[in-house]
């Protein structure tokens, strides 16, 4: 695990250029971002969770989900 961050639903992390949240009402942990992408886990707050996806080094692509538990 590179950088995490804590929120009242989740523990969303980073790991291998893929970005992960685990849920702690399901107890599970979900991969959020595409694999085989370069996804660079940025920050999460309140239910969502941004990251950059650096697949294409010429257009860095900014990614936010909505994670429930």
């Amino acid at each position: 695990m590179i950088d995490f961050d804590i929120t009242p639903t989740c523990v969303v992390f980073s790991r291998d250029e893929t970005v992960y949240a685990y849920v702690f009402a399901d107890d599970k942990t979900y991969v959020i971002s595409e694999t085989g992408s370069n996804a660079q886990f940025v920050m999460a707050g309140g239910s969502y969770a941004l990251w950059r996806d650096m697949s294409d080094s010429t257009q860095t692509l900014w990614k936010y989900l909505k994670v429930v538990g």
